[in-house]
């Protein structure tokens, strides 16, 4: 008989040894690993563990996810894909090969209830790109831009400030 990995609290629950950062992984989730090469299936469960939990939505370029699972970009491309012809992730691409791409989980495979405010429209992924690149031009951050900062940009578009407000804005804080 196998034993149980996770004892018990004194209620006979089972307990989450880290309960913030995981990701629920329903059935699509299970049919994706055979659905999915190994490789894209790594990418997939990737994209999963790093999306918007609201929106099933994660931007990055093909180099930072090929520095993320220790690959070439060129395999990342693959990858994607065969993400995109199996319908696993619908693909938003970049305007060229150093841009950011926009990867949402399709439907049948984000476990989550979706914030369906509204699609993103040209006019607002323009003004996400603006502030992401000005974010990443200041060449003294670390950190990368992630769901939280796009959605600060989103809301900084929906109250019409201007582009060069958030550009001066981060300049002088950095």
């Amino acid at each position: 008989m196998k034993e149980d990995p996770l004892p018990p609290n004194r209620e006979g629950k089972l307990r989450l040894k880290e309960p913030y950062g995981w990701f629920a992984a329903g059935s699509g989730f299970r049919s994706s690993l055979s659905l999915l090469s190994d490789g894209a299936f790594k990418l997939f469960a990737y994209l999963s563990l790093q999306a918007d939990r609201r929106t099933g939505r994660l931007a990055a370029t093909h180099k930072e996810l090929a520095a993320a699972l220790g690959k070439s970009k060129r395999i990342i491309g693959s990858y994607v894909a065969e993400l995109e012809v199996k319908a696993v992730c619908n693909v938003c691409p970049a305007k060229n090969q150093f841009g950011t791409t926009v990867y949402e989980i399709s439907d049948g495979y984000w476990p989550y209830q979706r914030n369906r405010s509204c699609p993103e429209s040209p006019e607002q992924r323009s003004y996400i790109e603006s502030v992401r690149e000005c974010f990443e031009g200041l060449g003294c951050v670390t950190g990368k831009f992630g769901a939280a900062d796009i959605e600060t940009a989103r809301l900084m578009q929906e109250r019409a400030v201007a582009l060069a407000l958030i550009q001066d804005a981060m300049l002088l804080g950095a």
